[in-house]
């Protein structure tokens, strides 16, 4: 818990740096006024960096070296920076001042929460699968060319991963653990806790409170894991709602936009329809006659771009994967066409139907896996799922919307709906988006309810709150101590620091097999598909007819003609 706590606080602190940097070129590059607010920074610095860290990896590994020069560029930047230290500082605590007692007991409810998430085992099952072989790589090497050649899962090229490799995995130095999805959902809890205070309207207040309900709900159960799935939903929820609280703001907030929309796309291509706030902002700059803006916007994007899709191309040989249709490259270290268009189809079929092999699932008609993909869902995801596809329906009420703007961002929420649906049909990879369709409407009709009892409002908003952190502080408790039992470690140890990444594996005894290629073992796992931390190079299958590039793993790996 206390290791965790720290760092939040570290994590603030870098992120925080890095966003007031990228926010100062932008304006010395633009000449605009810097107009961002302190969550924009803090989501805007952790997307410079993490675009930062997709250019380092070309060219070094993510060691420890990297962690202490992140350290020292960021704690550099305050000390050379102090006014701008001390004016964030006293931002924060005269916000905290303005708090009622009862305001600043729900923000510590809220931060009880996601602290307890935290400490629970990582249940993510693609953590032992490929995530943390991915960070093993990134750990020990700049790019390898053709690793996806080794196991399919490891050209799947999440910017997430390399900020996790970067700021916390290190294990050689020390056990490793992480806890970037769990600073996330606190800032957007805190940021959907502020908005609840800040805004006068019950209707506004209590979908506010939905939406902090269901998030904290969907994701506490990844919050200690590598889970790819939270932090890009996490953004999707932040940037949507954002605008649409403040439709006037998107001009003075282009920058922040365009770069955590552009980096969102890099952490999950589930969430590509959040580009479509680029397409907006653009038009917005246009329309207003900024045009001077343009060009630096499309920028950003190419910015982050470059280095992400030059990452694809060096791992697998495809500029898109595993999308077999992009196919431009003709070299050497290009993965075999049959383990791309398995590795989507696996992907696809998993999310409709999980268990059955992906030829059956994806030859089935849209009438027969529809319904047992709809029976495999808990009521709480069909309700979620019914009420999204059902929004479309409160477009009848559009006279309600504030600003026009606010219909087209719950149309880009909905794009992203139907993409989920059509592609991977699981609430996982486009809840971002489900949940800003449902949220979108009900703001724009319940923003019109009068007041009627301002003191009754404020009192039974805040109860409400309390009474869902509390709810949700008894199940995020209960998984902790439900899966402590399988734990060697005391339950006193989480007091300084949540259960290992490792400890599922040691739990189960997963055995591996080896076999040899050149002067290197190969790994792998016996009667399981998960390599965990293995020794690398590490594979759920092995290929006789992979071979080395060269004559180190650094090299890179191929598969003989």
């Amino acid at each position: 818990m206390l290791v965790v706590f720290l760092f939040w606080i570290v994590l603030s602190i870098v992120f925080l740096a890095f966003g007031e940097m990228a926010i100062m070129i932008w304006c010395y590059i633009t000449k605009e006024k810097d107009s961002h607010s302190i969550f924009d920074k803090f989501w805007v610095g952790m997307s410079f960096l993490g675009a930062l860290l997709l250019y380092a990896s070309l060219f070094i590994p993510l060691n420890i070296w990297v962690l202490i020069s992140i350290l020292a560029i960021s704690f550099g930047y305050w000390l050379i920076n102090v006014s701008a230290l001390k004016r964030l500082c006293r931002l924060i605590a005269n916000s905290i001042s303005r708090l009622t007692a009862f305001e600043k007991m729900i923000f510590a409810l809220a931060t009880i929460v996601v602290l307890i998430y935290s400490l629970s085992v990582p249940l993510s099952y693609d953590a032992g699968l490929y995530h943390l072989q991915s960070m093993l790589w990134s750990e020990k090497f700049s790019i390898v060319t053709g690793l996806a050649n080794l196991h399919g899962r490891l050209g799947f090229n999440s910017s997430f991963f390399l900020l996790s490799t970067a700021l916390q995995y290190h294990p050689e130095i020390y056990e490793p653990f992480f806890c970037i999805n769990s600073a996330a959902l606190l800032t957007l809890s805190f940021w959907i806790i502020y908005q609840i205070t800040k805004t006068k309207n019950i209707g506004i207040k209590l979908v506010l409170a939905f939406i902090l309900f269901i998030t904290t709900f969907t994701f506490g159960t990844e919050l200690s894991s590598s889970s790819t799935d939270v932090l890009p939903n996490i953004l999707t929820i932040y940037l949507l709602l954002s605008i649409t609280l403040e439709p006037k703001g998107v001009l003075k907030r282009a920058f922040a936009i365009s770069l955590i929309a552009s980096f969102c796309l890099t952490l999950k291509l589930s969430s590509v329809a959040i580009l479509l706030l680029i397409v907006l902002t653009l038009f917005t700059v246009y329309k207003q006659k900024t045009g001077k803006l343009i060009l630096p916007i499309l920028l950003v994007g190419i910015f982050i771009a470059v280095p992400w899709l030059t990452r694809f191309v060096l791992l697998t040989g495809y500029l898109i994967y595993p999308f077999p249709a992009i196919d431009i490259f003709s070299v050497d270290w290009k993965i075999p066409i049959e383990m791309v268009t398995f590795e989507m189809e696996s992907a696809y079929s998993w999310a409709r139907i999980p268990g059955i092999a992906p030829q059956t699932v994806l030859a089935m008609p849209l009438s027969e896996w529809v319904p047992i993909w709809w029976g495999n869902l808990s009521l709480y995801k069909k309700l979620l799922y019914c009420f999204a596809i059902a929004s479309p329906l409160m477009l009848i009420f559009y006279k309600f919307y504030q600003q026009k703007i606010q219909i087209l961002i719950w149309a880009i929420a909905f794009a992203g709906v139907t993409y989920g649906l059509a592609t991977a049909p699981d609430l996982r990879f486009s809840f971002g988006f489900i949940a800003c369709s449902i949220a979108i409407p009900a703001i724009a009709l319940l923003s019109n309810i009068k007041k009627f009892a301002p003191r009754l409002e404020k009192g039974l908003i805040f109860v409400l709150l309390t009474i869902q952190l509390i709810f949700l502080t008894y199940i995020a408790g209960s998984q902790v101590l439900f899966y402590q039992k399988h734990s060697a470690m005391p339950l006193v140890h989480l007091l300084y620091k949540p259960q290992p990444v490792t400890m599922i594996k040691s739990v189960r005894g997963i055995k591996f097999e080896e076999y040899q290629l050149g002067e290197y073992i190969i790994y792998k796992p016996i009667a399981v598909d998960q390599c965990y931390d293995q020794n690398i190079p590490c594979t759920p299958y092995y290929n006789s007819n992979l071979e080395l590039r060269g004559t180190k793993l650094k090299d890179g790996f191929r598969i003989k003609k």
